[in-house]
Order: structure tokens, then sequence, then C-alpha cells
């Protein structure tokens, strides 16, 4: 069986987080996407949150029959050594552009450093998601801007909730 990876601080999920899990799930017959905390970052959401956003936005997928398995999970753990616990066969980063490629590929030889026997896969977005991220997404929340094709319909309504109650 064939797992792989798809790692992010998924703050929060994007339409194109999803077209990744997507495109990744007709690859591999298991696909774990885990939220995990990056100390670079000052996150919007709480992990626990974010992870619900996950299994939220995944819902879709995880019904049909061509996508595979996707086991939504989150992890205080470094990338490689929970990809080792997991029998984890490849990592999945996603690249929007070169900026993109510049920081993931010397994350991939760290990580390969680590754990030898896992493989990381740069996964160029499509054109149609190049302009969306995390960052714009909150952008767009902290100013109340519609979301439409930012992130999955799933988590519209959800994303509307946490925020009014904050």
């Amino acid at each position: 069986m064939r797992r792989a990876l798809i790692p992010g601080s998924f703050d929060p999920p994007t339409t194109g987080h999803l077209d990744m899990i997507r495109r990744t799930a007709r690859l591999f017959d298991e696909v774990y996407v885990v939220v995990f905390d990056n100390s670079r970052k000052n996150n919007m959401f709480a992990a626990p949150v974010r992870l619900e956003l996950i299994k939220l936005a995944c819902v879709p997928l995880a019904g049909c029959k061509d996508m595979g398995r996707i086991i939504a999970d989150m992890s205080q753990d470094m990338l490689c050594d929970y990809a080792a616990e997991h029998n984890i066969d490849a990592v999945i980063k996603g690249a929007r552009g070169g900026v993109d490629f510049d920081y993931e590929y010397p994350m991939s030889l760290v990580n390969r450093s680590l754990n030898p026997d896992m493989e990381t896969l740069i996964m160029p977005s499509r054109a149609e998601y190049q302009h969306i991220s995390s960052t714009a997404v909150r952008e767009l929340l902290k100013y109340g801007k519609p979301l439409d094709g930012y992130v999955p319909d799933e988590i519209k309504n959800r994303l509307s909730d946490i925020l009014n109650k904050k």
C-alpha cells in the first residue's frame, strides 16, 4: 500500500489545498492530510479547528472510490518522524511558483537526511489556484470579503461561525 503525506498549517484550508489533496488521492492508496504547527507562523485558528476544517473540506473526496483513502490528522512531531511512524512513502508539497519551490527544496533535503526512506514530491499548483494562499484568505476574512473560489464550499459557513464567536 502506497501512502502519501500532505503536511501544512492549513490556516485555513483553501481550494488550492483541496485540489492538491484530490490530485494526490488519485495517485496513492492512502493520503494523510496532517495539520502541523509552523513556529514561524502566527495562526488565526487553533490546530484542532484547522483539523476540523480539513475534515469538513475532505468530506466530498472521501466517498469517491477513485479518491483513495484520506486520513486527516494533526501532529506536534517533526514531519520526518510522523512519516516514519505511519510508514509514509512520499511527502507531497505544493508549489505555486519559484518562491515556494526555493523554500520546499532545501526542506526536502533536511527531511531526507533525517528519514532516507521518505521521498518528497513537489507538485506544481494548477494555474487557477496560483494566487490563492491561506494568507490571502485570512485577509479576506479580516475584511469580511466573499470567500467564493478561495475556500471549499464545505467550510465557508463554518469559518463564518468561528469568526462570529470571536
